[in-house]
């Protein structure tokens, strides 16, 4: 599974938080895709921008990872992934958003965290 990245004009501004808030969906459409994915691990062409880095986030967060571990390096990502608190956290806002509890199984098992229940 390759995620080819899109230019930064496609989304307006590119800021994490402005992504998170008004790109939900395109956001969760990727994550979703890495979920349906066969294989382990990802594969992720241009992981240099802004939609890129949140999309491996989210997957992350989605795959049970925690958040501190998702955003050890701080800065905007960190303060952007705060946006999620307004949806009572990352499974609420995927699920709101458009992903399927069976992405998040998938993902546990494909990325090895476990398969916690998201019902």
């Amino acid at each position: 599974m390759t995620i080819t990245a899109l230019p930064a004009r496609s989304f307006a501004g590119g800021t994490y938080e402005r992504l998170l808030r008004t790109r939900g969906e395109q956001l969760v459409t990727d994550v979703a895709r890495i979920a349906e994915a066969s294989g382990r691990g990802l594969d992720v062409d241009g992981g240099d921008d802004d939609r890129t880095r949140l999309v491996i986030a989210l997957t992350l967060l989605a795959a049970g990872v925690p958040l501190d571990v998702v955003a050890e390096r701080g800065g905007p990502l960190r303060s952007a992934l705060a946006v999620l608190g307004e949806y009572s956290g990352v499974e609420r806002y995927l699920l709101v958003h458009g992903l399927r509890v069976e992405h998040f199984h998938a993902l546990r098992e494909r990325l090895g965290e476990g398969a916690e229940d998201c019902d």
